[in-house]
């Protein structure tokens, strides 16, 4: 809470890139899965429409989904919050390096912070494909974050089918049709397989 809330970034934006340096560390190397390049094949082959997702890493967009909505933002993306600039978050800060737009004030990651509301915009999008789909595929989530949770019940009440694809059960698991067991890594691509045949 020292960090990730948008409170610490108005107050100490140059202290709180110090978590932005070392989640980049992480992030900027990372490369899709197994699981993410079968989501991408499944959207090609048209089985897949939307691919809405929580995290923060790109992966969805690298392995070739399109039009991923990107609920919580992007790190690799930041913007001014004081003159509307927007660029690509460095690759390399340095030990201490905090990037500046042009003006020369700190911008901010495209996350959503603790205490920050969603950007309305992936939200209503993400709720709209909820809205048109007949079945959702609910993968890798604890299904407890709102208000991404809410979107399997939104599928549900028009009557569509909502499959879980997890390693265990969740608070989903009771209003699930279908439920697959196992490592995301395995099972989406098995789930490509089985489809293509």
């Amino acid at each position: 809470m020292e960090y990730a809330t948008i409170h610490a970034f108005h107050e100490n934006p140059r202290k709180v890139w110090t978590l932005f340096r070392e989640l980049g560390k992480v992030l900027v190397p990372a490369q899709p899965n197994a699981g993410h390049w079968a989501l991408a094949e499944l959207q090609r082959a048209g089985f897949l429409d939307t691919v809405v997702t929580q995290n923060i890493d790109g992966l969805h967009g690298a392995a070739g989904s399109t039009g991923v909505i990107e609920l919580h933002g992007n790190h690799h993306q930041m913007t001014c919050r004081r003159c509307g600039w927007r660029g690509p978050t460095p690759v390399d800060l340095g030990p201490d390096g905090v990037p500046l737009c042009p003006l020369g004030h700190v911008p901010k990651p495209d996350v959503v912070l603790f205490g920050e509301n969603l950007p309305i915009a992936p939200l209503e999008a993400a709720v709209r494909a909820a809205r048109e789909a007949s079945l959702i595929i609910v993968a890798g989530t604890s299904a407890e974050v709102a208000p991404a949770s809410s979107l399997p019940a939104i599928v549900k009440e028009r009557g569509g089918l909502v499959v879980e694809m997890n390693l265990g059960h969740t608070a989903l698991s009771s209003m699930a049709d279908l439920q697959v067991l196992g490592d995301l890594v395995e099972t989406l691509p098995e789930l490509w397989t089985l489809l293509r045949e």
